[in-house]
């Protein structure tokens, strides 16, 4: 709109006067260019806010859009997270199914070899038992029938050589229907101890000196000068002797016939030690920490004295006893170098 018709819309002035002044400022109307102007501007700055509004929309929408996808980030970490949880306890159970598959299967794979060297260890005393018993017996008969009476003092000596192989016997037998026995017990946990005062050291000798009797031709070394003459304890003594004859009867069973074996009794305030010493292979460091296990038998080690075969019960009775009477059992060996097998009893 024009600065002249302006003029006339207000009423205030003539139309000549407005077409005067118009002429006045005609060519260059600043008041009118001003106007213009303006209204340019006001154009500009409404197309700019409705701009701004939509970019404001826009940018609400890209935030809204964000949040969105921040939230359905995390929710995805969350699970993915539980996904990893769950996977790695999958791979834990599945690890411990797999090692309790492998127990089994190896505790399946020892009782096969114990039934069948449980059967063998039962008939062979017997069967040696047997055999001593017919040949005392055929030799007395030829003895009773022998007029001469010659020679009447070594024939008698190798009728006892045979009883006394056939006594050894029914020891063995004893100790395998013992460790049958006692192994049952434990897995029904129905071992029975029976606790009295006791002195350590008189149960040590003792069945130190069985074990003299019952080999007479090998020597056992017994040290308790490092400790007080006497030694009472609470305990099962008839257990303990049970322990000692164990270790060493395996000293005896993988060590020379020359050697001999020590016993070495030691004590503190708080607890007393007996430790057997062979000088046999030794056992490696591996095969140290199985040694206690049900059924384990320590492979490639010879026999030097008794029987060859081993049910694998005796050092697992042994530290069942034990503990059972609150110590503790172990074992130090170098290969080559011999073993020292030990156990302690609190005071």
């Amino acid at each position: 709109m024009g600065i002249k018709q302006k003029l006339r819309e207000t009423g205030y002035i003539s139309s000549s006067l407005a077409r005067r002044v118009t002429e006045l400022f005609k060519g260059d109307d600043p008041l009118e260019g001003s106007v213009q102007q303006e209204e340019a501007s006001y154009q500009e700055v409404r197309a700019l806010r409705v701009r701004i509004a939509e970019l404001e929309k826009i940018q609400q929408e890209q935030n809204l859009a964000l949040h969105q996808e921040k939230e359905a980030r995390k929710a995805l970490e969350t699970r993915l997270h539980t996904l990893l949880n769950e996977r790695d306890r999958l791979i834990e159970e599945l690890t411990e199914a797999q090692d309790n598959i492998n127990a089994l299967l190896d505790a399946n794979q020892r009782m096969d070899e114990f039934l069948g060297i449980a059967s063998h260890e039962l008939r062979t005393p017997l069967t040696t038992i047997n055999g001593n018993i017919q040949l005392a017996k055929r030799r007395l008969k030829a003895f009773r029938l022998d007029d001469t009476r010659e020679d009447f003092s070594n024939k008698v000596d190798v009728i006892r050589e045979m009883l006394e192989r056939a006594e050894r016997q029914v020891r063995v037998q004893n100790r395998l229907v013992g460790d049958l026995l006692d192994i049952s017990r434990i897995q029904a946990n129905r071992l029975e101890l029976h606790f009295q005062e006791c002195d350590l050291i008189t149960t040590i000798k003792e069945a130190v000196e069985d074990q003299r009797a019952a080999w007479p031709k090998r020597f056992i070394v017994l040290d308790n000068s490092s400790c007080a003459q006497e030694i009472l304890i609470q305990a099962d003594s008839d257990r303990i002797g049970q322990v000692i004859t164990n270790y060493l009867t395996n000293a005896f069973k993988y060590s020379a016939p020359e050697t001999g074996v020590n016993v070495a009794i030691s004590s503190t305030a708080q607890e007393a030690k007996i430790a057997v010493q062979d000088a046999g292979p030794g056992i490696s460091t591996e095969e140290q920490a199985q040694l206690w296990q049900r059924f384990y038998r320590v492979p490639g080690i010879s026999v030097q004295n008794g029987s060859g075969v081993s049910l694998g019960l005796g050092l697992h009775i042994c530290r069942t006893i034990i503990e059972r009477h609150g110590g503790r059992v172990g074992v130090e060996s170098v290969q080559g170098e011999g073993s020292t097998f030990w156990f302690t009893l609190p005071l």
